[in-house]
């Protein structure tokens, strides 16, 4: 591996963790837009004046719509968890290639 193989592998490595920035934002914003519907899900309706089957048919639905709001808000969050540890990889192999091209740069001398 030569010394621009290595820049290239840097470059890569940046464009990768920008996208990834993105996309991390747009998970996070998901999953903010996911915890609002669960929110409003768990206030739901007013049906305190609905009787029988079908006010029960409708509290169950609404608790259901809530609780699937949060598992997706949750999902959201640990895929922005597990981009960011990626990142934090990608940083790590970043300094590494730095590294690698100071010493190829000064001649593999340090």
């Amino acid at each position: 591996m030569g010394l621009s193989d290595l820049k290239n592998t840097l470059t890569k490595i940046f464009i990768h963790r920008e996208e990834m920035q993105r996309d991390i934002t747009y998970l996070r914003n998901a999953a903010a837009s996911f915890r609002t519907a669960a929110g409003v899900c768990k206030r739901g309706v007013d049906s305190s004046r609905w009787a029988g089957e079908s006010a029960n048919i409708f509290t169950e639905r609404y608790a259901g719509l809530a609780k699937s709001a949060d598992s997706q808000a949750e999902e959201c969050e640990r895929i922005a968890r597990k981009m960011e540890e990626v990142i934090a990889a990608f940083d790590r192999a970043e300094r590494e290639t730095q590294a690698q091209i100071r010493n190829f740069s000064s001649g593999g001398k340090g």
